[in-house]
């Protein structure tokens, strides 16, 4: 079965591996909770008094629920965003430190914390710069699609489309391919850091053509799969959401959902890195470990070419020659 080396291997638990599971869960809970209470304070003091929702129905109507969204206060938007950051900047030093913990060969213990920092601190410019290529990837497809698309509503007014055709399918179309190439860039960031851990690199350049090919040669187990279990986990963690916002029961049971959903995407999180250094140390990838880790020179190599050129003779010299040969020619 072409899926099964790497990922069923991939699912047995490394040494550390339940404490990266268990540390994956809580930084997103912790993450969350400075949003929450500032958005806990503010929505109970300024929103959610105001007679037009509290005598809505529960729950509240999509209306009513968009309106209270563009009335929350910049205060808890900050406290969200912070949230964000640490929880991603968290992300980074959790996955650093678990492609190095579970990666390893051997049968001593695992400081779990002294290495997520170490191994962090040590790649978190290099992870930074991963962020930014991708940041960069999705804003070239994006364009490429807005084009695209552009140009097929364009040709659809002229060809007579329905305005369902024009306005719902090609919007619900696009944001599947868009969702579908974010993912795909996800995909691409997580394999770029697992192998800049793996193999010590500390360069960016050479990282896209080191996945492409490896992409090329295992597309199911390191793409199709990888995809697969992100929208997998997309779509269950929004289907929580929605029924929550939906329901009018006690948000009790709703929140122990939602932690279990957390774990989950711990779980899932731990699985596909472990995989992937699993299916990065198979033996036919010996030739791709093996590239340098260096950047491309290319200013150096256009100025080293640029001086190799031979220089042209100067100016008037073949000229010169030519007169002084024909007045010899002519004394003769």
């Amino acid at each position: 079965m072409a899926v099964a080396p790497g990922w069923l291997a991939g699912l047995r638990p490394a040494r550390g591996s339940v404490r990266l599971i268990v540390l994956r869960w809580l930084l997103w809970i912790f993450a969350a909770l400075p949003g929450i209470a500032v958005a806990r304070g503010a929505l109970g003091e300024s929103i959610a008094n105001r007679p037009h929702f509290t005598e809505a129905p529960d729950p509240l109507p999509f209306l009513e629920f968009a309106r209270l969204i563009t009335e929350i206060p910049g205060s808890v938007w900050g406290a969200l965003a912070v949230g964000v950051v640490i929880g991603w900047v968290g992300n980074l030093f959790l996955t650093a430190g678990a492609v190095d913990i579970v990666g390893r060969r051997g049968t001593g213990g695992v400081r779990v914390l002294r290495t997520v920092f170490d191994t962090g601190a040590r790649h978190l410019w290099v992870y930074v710069r991963v962020a930014l290529l991708a940041v960069l990837f999705i804003g070239l497809g994006s364009r490429l699609l807005a084009l695209v698309f552009e140009r097929l509503g364009e040709h659809g007014q002229v060809a007579g489309w329905t305005a369902k055709a024009l306005a719902f399918n090609l919007g619900i179309t696009r944001g599947l391919l868009l969702l579908l190439w974010l993912t795909i860039v996800g995909v691409f960031a997580l394999w770029s850091r697992v192998i800049v851990v793996a193999d010590g690199r500390r360069y960016v350049r050479r990282l896209p053509s080191l996945v492409l090919r490896l992409w090329w040669r295992h597309p199911v187990r390191s793409l199709v799969v990888h995809v697969v279990l992100a929208l997998a986990t997309l779509f269950v963690s929004s289907a929580v959401l929605a029924g929550w916002r939906q329901s009018s029961a006690s948000p009790a049971g709703w929140i122990v959902l939602w932690l279990g959903v957390l774990m989950a995407q711990a779980l899932v999180w731990h699985w596909r890195i472990r995989a992937s250094c699993l299916i990065w140390s198979l033996s036919d990838l010996d030739d791709l470990r093996a590239r340098p880790d260096a950047p491309w020179r290319l200013f150096s190599r256009i100025r080293e070419r640029w001086r190799e050129r031979p220089a042209p003779p100067p100016v008037g010299t073949h000229g010169a020659l030519g007169d002084s040969g024909r007045g010899s020619s002519a004394m003769q």
